[in-house]
């Protein structure tokens, strides 16, 4: 079959034999891979329906793992193959546990269309992908915050302007030494933040609007920043702690937010880059 032993044939070049271990050999386009009440399927008449309805799958998932494998070269990004492995068992240790006692686990992941050499490919892609994007993180572009938000009724002008007046007086009660908590509860914030003082927790320094970013890189614990127009609100915010501060499970946590967009970033930025030449298409 000629998608196992694309796969096959790249991890080969790639001198990955894990990988290589995981792929089946592929039959010869005669061999018989099925009887239906005693007539025979040959290899060469599901070839065909295999790039047909599998060929995007593969052919993306390839791509991927090329231009990150380049990309980790060019940036001195290494994984070995213990690590690889590890993180392969681990991630079959959490989908067998996920599955109903007595599933035929081999079966079921690839009835989803995941058999053990896709998900050890897309372990290895994670796998450098994290480590390509954790080399531009820094804990410096992130603060922990609560805010105080007026939200308008409508987008009508005069309604946006209530809002600003509103957050403006509160932003100069509380920059002059009043209570947080009692413009919290004059605030149109949701009940779970008036639960929590306001608090939203860690966010990255370049999501908040421009003027907002500009005080906060020069914020310290405890400074209010000025009435800010967010998303359906118009905002004031509190710094409870710096990201140069984070440790331990706050420190995890803000790596974690990092990845989740860095990962997706890097992907698009990699493909809009590359030069991706569509040299085979099925033609029907």
């Amino acid at each position: 079959m000629v998608l196992p032993s694309l796969l096959f044939a790249l991890a080969f070049r790639q001198g990955n034999p894990l990988l290589s271990s995981l792929l089946p050999t592929p039959p010869k386009p005669d061999q018989v891979v099925v009887r239906v009440n005693g007539e025979p399927i040959k290899a060469s008449e599901i070839e065909a329906y295999l790039w047909d309805w599998r060929g995007a799958d593969v052919t993306q998932d390839v791509i991927t793992y090329r231009l990150i494998q380049a990309e980790a070269k060019k940036a001195g990004v290494k994984t070995t193959v213990p690590e690889i492995q590890k993180a392969y068992d681990e991630r079959l240790k959490t989908l067998r546990a996920g599955m109903p006692p007595g599933t035929d686990f081999d079966q079921a992941m690839r009835a989803q269309g995941f058999p053990k050499s896709r998900l050890y490919l897309r372990v290895h892609t994670d796998l450098l992908l994290d480590a390509l994007v954790l080399k531009n993180f820094s804990p410096a572009g992130y603060v922990r915050v609560s805010t105080l938000a007026y939200k308008p009724v409508s987008d009508a002008a005069t309604e946006v302007s209530a809002a600003i007046l509103r957050a403006q007086a509160a932003y100069d009660r509380v920059s002059k030494g009043g209570a947080w908590e009692a413009e919290l509860d004059k605030s149109d914030d949701e009940g779970t933040l008036k639960t929590t003082g306001g608090l939203l927790g860690w966010r990255m320094v370049n999501a908040f609007p421009a003027s907002t970013q500009q005080e906060l890189r020069v914020a310290k614990p405890g400074f209010i920043t000025k009435p800010a127009q967010a998303a359906g609100a118009i905002q004031v915010f509190r710094v409870e702690a710096l990201g140069t501060s984070a440790s331990g499970a706050d420190l995890e946590e803000l790596r974690k937010a990092f990845l989740v967009s860095g990962r997706q970033d890097l992907v698009q930025r990699l493909r809009s880059q590359a030069k991706i030449d569509r040299v085979y298409l099925p033609k029907t």
